[in-house]
C-alpha cells in the first residue's frame, strides 16, 4: 500500500518536472533511463546510478530524481534503513 502511494507520488514528480533536453530533441534522441537511487536515513536522495540509451537522457533523469523532497525513510524494526530503488524514466519524442 505505501509502496503504491509511493510509486503514484514518485510518477507524478517526474512528470511535473520532466523536460525534454533540446539537444535530444534536436537530434530525435529517445529511449529509458534507468535510475537507481537510495533513500537515506534521514530522507535524503542520493542517486547510485543511472543508465541509458545516452548522456543527455541520463543527466536529466539524474536532475529530476535529485529533485525530488525530503521522503520519509524506510523503516526495519522501528529504525530507519536506507531503502533503494530502481525506476526507469522514458522518452519518448511526440509524432
Amino acid at each position: 500500500e505505501q509502496m503504491s502511494c509511493f510509486k503514484e507520488h514518485l510518477d507524478k514528480h517526474v512528470k511535473n518536472n520532466f523536460r525534454y533536453p533540446q539537444a535530444a530533441l534536436d537530434m530525435g534522441i529517445e529511449g529509458r533511463v534507468n535510475v537507481s537511487f537510495r533513500i537515506n536515513v534521514d530522507g535524503t536522495i542520493t542517486v547510485l546510478g543511472v543508465r541509458g540509451t545516452d548522456k543527455l537522457l541520463e543527466a536529466e533523469a539524474k536532475r529530476i530524481i535529485e529533485k525530488l523532497p525530503k521522503l520519509i525513510p524506510g523503516k526495519q524494526r522501528g529504525k530507519p534503513t536506507p531503502v533503494t530503488f530502481a525506476y526507469p524514466i522514458n522518452f519518448k519524442l511526440q509524432s
